[in-house]
Formats: C-alpha cells, sequence, structure tokens
C-alpha cells in the first residue's frame, strides 16, 4: 500500500480526511488463526524523503522485471515520498530486492547514518563491500553487534548503493526505533515466533515483523502458511509481486534476528 499523508484528500470532487493509524485487514495463518490488524502509525512529518525502488534503467543498465526494491513501507506526499518503519530492535534487519545476479554486480554498499543535525551527517554503520546474492532475490543487512544500539525515538537514514556497471543505484529509506509499553514487552518475551509476528504487525513494528516472518521462512522453507503469510504481508504495503522472489542463498536463521523456543503464547 502507498500511503497518502496530509490532512485531506481530494478524489472526484470529494474531500477525504485522513486518519491514523492506518488500518488493514491481513491474514496471518501460521500466527494466528483469525484475521490480524496491520496498523502503520504515520510517519514524521518532515525530514524523512527516501526512494523505496530505484529509479528506471538508465542506458546500459541489466534490463531487469522489477527495480531494487526496499521492503519497506512508502507513504506518498505532495513533499515527497516518505519510506519510513518502526522496529523496537536494538540493531534492526532491513530486507530488499536486489534484481541482479553476483556477476552483473560490480560493487555494493550500506549506509545508515544519523541526520540529526543533516548540515553533520553522522554515519552510524557503513559496509562498502557487501557480499551480493548469487542469483536475484531478496536479501538482508543486518546492523552488526559491533554498533552502538539505536536512540529511542530518532530516526536513523539508510542507503543501499548497487553498482551495476552503469552507474549506482540506490534506494533510502528511514528507520525509528522506540520501546515498546512494559505489558507488550512481557508478552513478547512470552510469546513463540509466530504468535510474535502478529504482535508485530498489530503495533505497527514493520522491521520485526518482516524479519521474524522473514526468519521463520528461512527456519521452514517448505511451510506453504509460512510463505503465505509472507505474500499477506507484502501485499499489504503493495509489495506482494515480489513475495515469490527467493530469500537469499547467503541467509541463515542464526545470522537473523534469533528465534526463541516456541513455548506458546
Amino acid at each position: 500500500m502507498i500511503f497518502k499523508i496530509g490532512r485531506k484528500l481530494s478524489l472526484g470532487g470529494w474531500i477525504w480526511w485522513l486518519s491514523y493509524p492506518i488500518i488493514l485487514q491481513i491474514s496471518l495463518t501460521s500466527a494466528i488463526a483469525t484475521p490480524i490488524k496491520l496498523k502503520l502509525p504515520p510517519p514524521p512529518q518532515r525530514g524523512i524523503a527516501g526512494n523505496r525502488a530505484a529509479a528506471a534503467s538508465r542506458d546500459k543498465c541489466p534490463t531487469v522485471a522489477q527495480p531494487l526494491t526496499a521492503l519497506v513501507p512508502e507513504y506518498r506526499a505532495t513533499t515527497g515520498n516518505r519510506v519510513w518503519g518502526l522496529t523496537s530492535m536494538e540493531r534492526p534487519t532491513i530486507w530488499f530486492y536486489v534484481p541482479y545476479a553476483n556477476t552483473a554486480i560490480v560493487n555494493m554498499s550500506f549506509t545508515l547514518q544519523d541526520e540529526s543535525n543533516p548540515a553533520e551527517p553522522k554515519i552510524i554503520y557503513q559496509n562498502l563491500k557487501l557480499s551480493p546474492t548469487r542469483t536475484p532475490g531478496v536479501m538482508s543487512v543486518v546492523v552488526p553487534n559491533s554498533i552502538e544500539p539505536l536512540t529511542t525515538n530518532k530516526s536513523y537514514h539508510w542507503f543501499l548503493s548497487v553498482n551495476v556497471g552503469c552507474g549506482p543505484l540506490f534506494v533510502d529509506g528511514w528507520v525509528q526505533r522506540v520501546e515498546p509499553e512494559p505489558n507488550l514487552r512481557q508478552i513478547l518475551d512470552r510469546a513463540n515466533p509466530a504468535a510474535r509476528v502478529a504482535l508485530y504487525t498489530e503495533n505497527g513494528l514493520w522491521y520485526d515483523a518482516l524479519t521474524t516472518l522473514a526468519t521463520l521462512r528461512v527456519s521452514k522453507p517448505q511451510d506453504s502458511a509460512l510463505n503465505q503469510d509472507w505474500q499477506n504481508l507484502l501485499d499489504a504495503i503493495e509489495l506482494g509481486y515480489l513475495a515469490s522472489q527467493p530469500l537469499s542463498e547467503n541467509l541463515r536463521s542464526d545470522r537473523l534476528q534469533p528465534l526463541k523456543k516456541e513455548t506458546g503464547f
């Protein structure tokens, strides 16, 4: 879903007033038996412009059916699109669809920076030589444990740049860490991974929901219910056409957010 934000929207002569949180009904079959609500909170009003998909292919770029894309909600505003989501993780994982095989990629890099002072951005983490995927597919970038935890209630700007011999293509967006309410934190700590996916979506924690579900899929690649959950979650932000893309063979569940023993919810 590309979410239109602002005070009002005019369609066909009618004025539609928008309210938050944005609520979408999705069904996570393996996480909970009944449909749950994906609640996406409003993004900050200023300073978080982004590009969820790379610009159209330039001359000499390899031809691809779908562009380089960040798997993050996109909000459309008159002042520019906003690519932004919440996490409760100290060091989040960010997901991308990379439509190029490693043989086509000259270089790939990732940068996370603090832009509290736009005049002097501070690089928090940078990897100038990311390992590309062997084949096109969905890959993740994990902020490593060596990096200080993200500060709560602050948005950080991330960039993924991919050079395929025709100049760099890039996507960029934002991640904001929040601290769940104590009651929710206690429930999350007791919940099994599938239940946590439902809790994350219901509480607007996009990065956490996507990472936990991806980790489940890596650990159970033949689980059709998990595959359907993945489809539904990407459908909710209008990226469902990427759901069939393979998860990178470089992904292992022990390199993602760890899964707790499924002790029930």
